[in-house]
């Protein structure tokens, strides 16, 4: 998760929060631990970078031109990578992508 990635980064620099909010660390720390311990993962891996075809991302909330025809591939990059309650197979946020064009 890029949030605890964050936290451990600033910790690794000796960061210090101001007193008012001196619980955040804390507090986001038992969040996450609450999130995996609730078997809630995340479906796809932020920022990857994959070829697609239109049946690939269904499932997803696609930014980029509109596929052609089913066997057209597309390159995208996941913005957000969706989540999924694993205990009951429920998707509880769509992962958001989008293609990536020559300028990406």
């Amino acid at each position: 998760m890029s949030v605890r990635k964050g936290v451990n980064k600033l910790k690794k620099n000796h960061y210090e929060l101001p007193p008012e909010l001196s619980g955040l660390f804390i507090i986001t720390q038992k969040l996450i631990q609450f999130v995996r311990d609730s078997h809630i993962d995340p479906i796809m891996k932020l920022d990857d970078e994959k070829i697609v075809k239109a049946s690939d991302i269904e499932f997803c909330d696609y930014e980029g031109t509109p596929f052609v025809d089913k066997d057209e591939e597309k390159i995208i990059r996941v913005i957000s990578p969706g989540w999924i309650y694993t205990d009951k197979d429920i998707q509880i946020a769509r992962p958001k992508i989008k293609e990536l064009g020559d300028d990406d």
